[in-house]
């Protein structure tokens, strides 16, 4: 998805939509896999977090 040499070039939305999608995917495997919602949704909000983080870190470079 980061690779230096992407096959399939998008814009920073695109990248986020793309992280959004994975995030919410494994929130839904853990809510699957029994674990309790609260941990899981915390989970998807710590990841989302890190994830806009680094996406600013790298805009502004």
């Amino acid at each position: 998805f980061l690779s230096p040499r992407p096959v399939l070039h998008t814009d920073r939305f695109g990248q986020s939509l793309i992280e959004l999608l994975f995030i919410a995917a494994a929130v839904a495997v853990l809510l699957v896999l029994g674990v309790h919602p609260l941990i899981a949704v915390g989970f998807g909000l710590v990841g989302a977090v890190l994830g806009y983080v680094a996406g600013s870190v790298r805009a502004v470079k």
